[in-house]
C-alpha cells in the first residue's frame, strides 16, 4: 500500500468516530438562539484611539445616524467624522443617497448599511457595534408608503427596541419643540407620541427638541423664498404674529455631537432654540431686506390658507402643506425657560449661537438679482469691551 493511501477499515472507523463526536457534542457545537431580554443590556464602551485628532484619526467611537441623508443628518455626520468617529449610515434607497457623505470621513470611516425601519434584524445590525445612536428620522408630510405614525412612532419604537436588545449605551432622539399630544396638527401630535414611546422602550433615551432649523438645505427660509414668488407674496398666517426662535443647523449639529462625550445625558430632555425671538412677519421682512426686493405680503386666515395649500401636498416635492400652515400658527414656547432641569445650548458646550439676522444672507443670497448679488447685508455693531 502506498504511503498516501488509507485502508477502507481506517476510513470507516474515522467516519464512525466523526459521527459519534457530532452526535455527542451537538448541543455544544450548534449555536444557541437566545430570546432578547426586555431589560436594557449595559455594555462598556471600548475606545482604541489612534492619531492626533481629525478626520484621518481614530477616536475609538462608533456612531449610527438614522436619517443621515437628510437635512440635519449630514451636519451630524460631518462633525462626527471630523473627530475621527466611525459613522454607520443606514439608507433605504440607492447608493447615490449617501454619496455626498463619503468624503466627510477618511477611507472606511463612513459605513453605509441598507435597512428598512420595519426590519428588526437590519436595525440591530446597524446599531450592534455603536456607542451612540442618533434617530433623526422625520417627515414633514406623509406619503403613500409611510404615514406620520409610521415615521414618527413605529420607526422610532423599532429603533429603540433594537438599541435595547443589542445593548447600545446611548440613544438620542430628535423631536420638535412644538410637539404636543393634544395638538390638532398630526405632525406635532405624532412627534409627541414618538417621544413617549421612546421613553417607554428605552428609558435612558435623550430627547432633543429643536425649533425651526435654517440652513443651506432648509425648509424654513427657502420656503419663504418660494412663497415670495407667488402672485400674492408670502401669506401672513395668524396675522404674522406667531413668535418663533429659529436656530442654525450648524449649532444643532455640534450640539448633538457634543452629547456623545458628555456625562449625565441618560433620560435627559434637551431643547435647542435661539435666544432671540422673532415674529413670523419680522422674519419675512428680514428676507425682503436681505434680498433687496420689494416686500410682497398677503394677510390670510389660517383655515383659508390650509385649504389653499392642501393641493400642494400631492406634488412630489411639496414646498408647503397644510401641516406647515398649522405649525406656523403655533408659538415657540420652550419649557427650559421655566424648568432648569431641561438642558439648553449652554449646558451642552455651546455658550453662544448664531444670530439669524447676521447669518441669513449666507443662505438667502441666491434670491438676489445679479446686480445686487455682491452687496453686504446686516453686520453686528460691536461696542467697546464687547466680544465679537
Amino acid at each position: 500500500m502506498s504511503v498516501g493511501m488509507r485502508s477502507p477499515s481506517i476510513r470507516g472507523s474515522t467516519s464512525r468516530l466523526c459521527q459519534h463526536v457530532t452526535k455527542s457534542h451537538a448541543s455544544t457545537l450548534t449555536p444557541q438562539v437566545h430570546t432578547p431580554s426586555y431589560s436594557p443590556i449595559k455594555r462598556a464602551p471600548v475606545a482604541i484611539q489612534q492619531g492626533s485628532g481629525g478626520r484621518s484619526s481614530i477616536s475609538g467611537h462608533t456612531a449610527t445616524v438614522f436619517g443621515a441623508t437628510g437635512f440635519i443628518g449630514r451636519y451630524v455626520v460631518n462633525h462626527l467624522a471630523k473627530q475621527g468617529t466611525s459613522v454607520v449610515v443606514p439608507y433605504r434607497g440607492e447608493s447615490d443617497e449617501y454619496r455626498h457623505l463619503k468624503p466627510m470621513g477618511d477611507l472606511g470611516q463612513i459605513v453605509p448599511l441598507f435597512f428598512h425601519p420595519f426590519d428588526t434584524q437590519a436595525l440591530e445590525e446597524c446599531v450592534r457595534h455603536s456607542d451612540i445612536v442618533y434617530n433623526l428620522i422625520g417627515r414633514d408630510y406623509p406619503t403613500k408608503n409611510f404615514s406620520f405614525k409610521d415615521v414618527h412612532v413605529r420607526a422610532a419604537q423599532n429603533i429603540a427596541t433594537a438599541c435595547r436588545n443589542t445593548g447600545v449605551p446611548r440613544l438620542v432622539h430628535l423631536s420638535s419643540l412644538k410637539s404636543d399630544p393634544t395638538s390638532k396638527c398630526e405632525f406635532l401630535s405624532t412627534k409627541a407620541e414618538g417621544e413617549n414611546i421612546m421613553r417607554e422602550t428605552f428609558p435612558d433615551v435623550t430627547v432633543v427638541k429643536t425649533s425651526d432649523v435654517y440652513g443651506h438645505e432648509d425648509r424654513f427660509l427657502h420656503r419663504i423664498g418660494w412663497l415670495s414668488k407667488l402672485p400674492g407674496g408670502v401669506p401672513m398666517v395668524n396675522g404674522g404674529r406667531t413668535r418663533l426662535r429659529p436656530t442654525c443647523v450648524s449649532d444643532v449639529g455640534v450640539g448633538l455631537v457634543n452629547l456623545m462625550r458628555m456625562d449625565g445625558i441618560e433620560g435627559r430632555n434637551v431643547e435647542l432654540y435661539a435666544e432671540q425671538e422673532y415674529t413670523f412677519e419680522e422674519i419675512v421682512d428680514l428676507f425682503y431686506e436681505l434680498t433687496l426686493r420689494p416686500p410682497k405680503k398677503t394677510r390670510i386666515p389660517t383655515f383659508l390658507a390650509e385649504k389653499i395649500f392642501q393641493p400642494f401636498w400631492f406634488y412630489f416635492l411639496p414646498r408647503i402643506t397644510s401641516w406647515d400652515i398649522q405649525r406656523l400658527s403655533i408659538d415657540d414656547n420652550p419649557q427650559s425657560l421655566h424648568d432648569p432641569s431641561i438642558w439648553k445650548y449652554q449646558d451642552i458646550g455651546i455658550p453662544r449661537t448664531r444670530i439669524l439676522e447676521f447669518v441669513a444672507l449666507e443662505y438667502l443670497r441666491c434670491y438676489r438679482q445679479h446686480d445686487d448679488y455682491h452687496l453686504p447685508g446686516r453686520e453686528p455693531v460691536v461696542r467697546r469691551g464687547q466680544e465679537v
